[in-house]
């Protein structure tokens, strides 16, 4: 509704990512010079000038020192761990922080250090997905390096490292990886996507060397694109960056596709369709909102029957629609 709406301050660049906090009283956004900004979404103040859009009120800001480059990745700790305001960034310089917004202070900072199967020459990592699992007990990072490394919350330590092996010959990521989830219900499980056209499934348990235990093979996801249905953890939805076959659900257990959502036709007064970026169930995994450039606009699907019962048009940037997608990710559905 259109009271709710609230717009960022601006003069950071263009926004990579959000996260609210699980009881909506922090919404975090990273940008484009590598800054995190924190605000108030329940509140809003004046505009800088008269009749511009009113601005949610800056709670915190945190500077990763990333150089100007871009922090891709934020998640709040969820609140079961043991202390509650804690956000976790992480961007293109390759570095993973957990912040106490309260001081400011950078509680740990681990920084991904990387290297070339074949030289063995080394280079620093660019992360691209950060996940928590449900219990807040391990988080997940992904990137260039075409890795999903796994760590324990407690200690900040890796525990596990998920990828194809050296030679080529196991299922892995010949690409960089945009997004990565833990699945809601089996916490041994860890799915990821991106450029390569491959979601894979990791079996925490398993010999991960070996590789993943499956794969889904056509989704193109170029950001925060895939989620699993909470409910029943049955059915994995995936974005694609692309005009056509953008919105999917496979079927978990068999890699099968079982429905392509159809997006909507773009009106006559533009001459591009929607390529999406974001997608997310609602929590009760009745709803499912997605969002892309091209058409620059958000939408929201039934996710049984797949009709459209919401749109939101003609946004600035598709970049703008990270925020909803985060909000709605957090709110039951209506």
């Amino acid at each position: 509704d259109d009271d709710d709406d609230f717009f960022f301050d601006q003069g950071a660049g263009q926004v990579f990512s959000t996260s609210f906090h699980p009881d909506m009283s922090m919404v975090a956004a990273a940008f484009g010079d590598g800054t995190v900004r924190v605000y108030d979404p329940l509140r809003t103040e004046p505009g800088p000038e008269e009749g511009a859009p009113a601005l949610a009120p800056r709670l915190h800001t945190v500077d990763p020192m990333t150089g100007g480059l871009p922090t891709m990745a934020l998640r709040f700790r969820p609140e079961k761990a043991k202390s509650r305001n804690v956000l976790v960034s992480a961007g293109v310089n390759g570095c993973c922080q957990h912040w106490h917004l309260a001081s400011g202070k950078c509680l740990h900072a681990i920084t991904e250090d990387a290297s070339h199967p074949l030289s063995r020459q080394k280079y620093t990592n660019q992360i691209f997905a950060l996940e928590y699992s449900r219990d807040g007990t391990h988080f997940a990072t992904a990137g260039k390096d075409k890795i999903v490394r796994i760590y324990e919350e407690a200690t900040k330590s890796q525990v596990a490292t998920l990828s194809q092996n050296i030679m080529g010959t196991s299922i892995g990521h010949s690409n960089c990886i945009f997004s990565v989830k833990f699945h809601p219900l089996e916490e041994h499980t860890v799915l990821s996507a991106g450029w390569d056209n491959t979601v894979c499934v990791w079996d925490l348990r398993a010999d991960t060397s070996a590789g993943a235990v499956r794969s889904i093979y056509g989704p193109h996801v170029c950001g925060d694109a895939l989620d699993i249905e909470p409910e029943g953890g049955q059915e994995v939805l995936t974005a694609s960056w692309r005009p056509d076959d953008q919105l999917q659900v496979w079927d978990f257990g068999s890699g099968r596709l079982i429905d392509t959502i159809e997006w909507p036709e773009p009106d006559e007064k533009s001459r591009h369709r929607c390529q999406v970026y974001a997608a997310k169930y609602s929590p009760d995994g009745r709803r499912i909102a997605a969002g892309g450039s091209g058409q620059n606009e958000l939408r929201v699907f039934d996710a049984k029957t797949g009709r459209c019962e919401g749109v939101a048009a003609a946004m600035d940037s598709a970049l703008c629609k990270i925020v909803i997608l985060s909000r709605f990710a957090c709110c039951p559905s209506r």
